[in-house]
């Protein structure tokens, strides 16, 4: 993971939107252990193994978006109850 990886995972969970941010991060990095840990070869150590996260984290950003749309398509916003801040 570089700098890069640090710097732009927050700024797209800033774009997913709360409570979305917390999908887009979940998303990004099991999609990433699972692709690394399924294309691994036998008995190779994951160790020092290059994982491209831009890939992932765009992948991630386009389920998120796709499921903040059907979230408000299907009128699931209603479901969740908000607590007043009152």
């Amino acid at each position: 993971m570089g700098l890069g990886d640090v710097l732009f995972a927050p700024c797209f969970a800033f774009l997913a939107g709360h409570p979305f941010w917390l999908f887009f991060l979940n998303a990004a990095y099991m999609l990433a252990l699972a692709v690394t840990f399924i294309t691994r070869k036998r008995g190779e150590t994951l160790k020092k193994k290059p994982i491209p996260m831009g890939v992932y984290f765009s992948i991630a950003l386009f389920f998120t978006f796709i499921a903040k749309i059907l979230f408000y398509i299907y009128g699931l916003d209603n479901f969740v109850e908000v607590p007043d801040e009152s």
